[in-house]
Order: C-alpha cells, then sequence, then structure tokens
C-alpha cells in the first residue's frame, strides 16, 4: 500500500542563519523497509512562503532501510528574525500502518 503524507514547518531564525530543514521519516511511522530503487514524489505546497527568497525540495538524501529523508533550502539562506512557512507532500511508495492492539495481540 501507499500513502500520500503532509506536513508543514513553520521556522523563525533566532540567530545565524538557516539554509536548509530536513524532513524524516522513522520506523515508529513506517513498519516497511525504504527501498533505495522505489521514485519517492515530494512536493512544496504553493502556499509555502517567506518574506524574502525561494524554498527549493531536494531529491530524498536518505531512502534505504528504516530512514527516510529529504530537505527544503532557503535561498538565500534565512537571517535572524525571518521566517518560513513550509508546507510539503511525499509520497511513499510502500507504507503500512497499525495499531498497537494489532502488534500485540489485544
Amino acid at each position: 500500500m501507499s500513502a500520500e503524507c503532509y506536513g508543514e514547518r513553520h521556522l523563525i531564525c533566532l540567530g545565524g542563519s538557516i539554509s536548509h530543514t530536513t524532513i524524516g521519516v522513522g520506523p515508529r511511522e513506517n513498519f516497511v523497509p525504504f527501498d533505495p530503487n522505489d521514485k519517492y514524489e515530494i512536493v512544496l505546497d504553493p502556499q509555502s512562503r517567506r518574506e524574502h527568497g525561494t524554498m527549493r525540495v531536494r531529491p530524498p538524501h536518505r531512502k534505504e532501510g528504516a530512514s527516510f529523508s529529504f530537505r527544503i533550502d532557503f535561498t538565500p539562506a534565512l537571517t535572524e528574525g525571518e521566517e518560513a512557512f513550509v508546507k510539503y507532500k511525499f509520497v511513499l511508495p510502500k507504507f503500512k500502518i497499525s495499531t498497537l492492539e494489532f502488534l500485540t495481540g489485544l
């Protein structure tokens, strides 16, 4: 079974700069190993916004075993006091969810 996953992040740079944010999915969210040969669709929602500059989704940098993650880059980097509202969707081609009752046989 595949799954569409949605998420959002509200980032405020409190000091220095932020060049990217990393979005990850771990084994608690997905009980099927990630296959590096699968195609993973990742889309930045048009409602995402920031004051100055652009945001871009990079292809997954980890997609095997129990880990899947990708980055959203900020160009130029967010600077102190700047905010970004990031909304995204990604499709996991193999996904399995369960309940505590099913896993423990209750």
